[in-house]
């Protein structure tokens, strides 16, 4: 999907089904929600939506609580969004919808503002920073993004 934003390029699209192997191995082997955009082109993830859809078991070793937040999409193993909890998403026997947004703080190319140097040419992933895997779980996660894609030659959006 793309779609026009005047003086600003396109926005972009993505979605991802994430499987529950793939969930399960999120702390070591993270998914590509949208690939690399090639030489000299970053993609800028603008929003997540995710939707869990639970299968018949309850994930495990989730985060420890609500607010022990482990689940971020990365640029070159660099958090862009705010962090939130597995616990409050995959803990559910239930279905369930939430959101990612990027940092609140950003440079003047729209980047968040870690004080890292993003590099091109590198897929926007999902990344479980708890260091250890998530167990027993049979749901899968739905993962759909918005995207900006920056020339950091020419600094126009494509």
């Amino acid at each position: 999907m793309e779609m026009l934003i005047p003086g600003r390029g396109f926005l972009h699209g993505a979605t991802k089904n994430i499987t529950s192997a793939q969930l399960k191995a999120l702390g070591t082997v993270p998914a590509i929600i949208a690939p690399a955009q090639g030489p000299n082109l970053l993609a800028i993830p603008v929003q997540a939506d995710l939707l869990y859809h639970f299968g018949t078991i309850a994930y495990a070793n989730l985060a420890a609580t609500n607010e022990a937040h482990d689940l971020a999409l990365t640029i070159g193993g660099i958090a862009v969004t705010h962090w939130m909890s597995s616990r409050l998403t995959m803990l559910q026997l239930n279905d369930r919808a939430t959101f990612m947004y990027p940092n609140d703080a950003t440079d003047a190319n729209g980047l968040p503002d870690t004080g890292s140097n993003f590099l091109p040419n590198e897929s926007i992933q999902l990344w479980n920073w708890s260091g250890s895997n998530y167990t027993n779980g049979n749901g899968t996660l739905t993962i759909s993004i918005l995207y900006k894609i920056l020339n950091v030659l020419t600094g126009q959006y494509k």
